[in-house]
């Protein structure tokens, strides 16, 4: 079997992220976490699906806005839509 060096891979050296990506990781773990949290919520009983939908869009706005703080905001036409507004 042959063997396999980190010197290369970018992926197994020191730096392979920048902070602002290690933070966007933990915004996107947070992420997660919360809608699961909500979808359980709403599985439960205690809010209605009205209700979780508009938590959910809440939250992934915040996670859009926490992209555009840490990289910028995207440019082209894509970037011009609102359509990712939609979930």
């Amino acid at each position: 079997m042959p063997e396999h060096s980190s010197a290369g891979d970018p992926i197994l050296t020191d730096n392979a992220f920048s902070p602002e990506e290690l933070l966007m990781e933990a915004n996107i773990r947070e992420f997660g976490h919360t809608i699961s949290l909500i979808c359980a919520l709403e599985t439960g009983g205690k809010i209605t699906s009205d209700e979780a939908y508009t938590l959910i869009k809440k939250t992934w706005r915040e996670l859009k806005e926490s992209r555009n703080m840490l990289f910028g905001k995207r440019s082209g036409p894509a970037a011009d839509s609102s359509q990712d507004d939609d979930i």
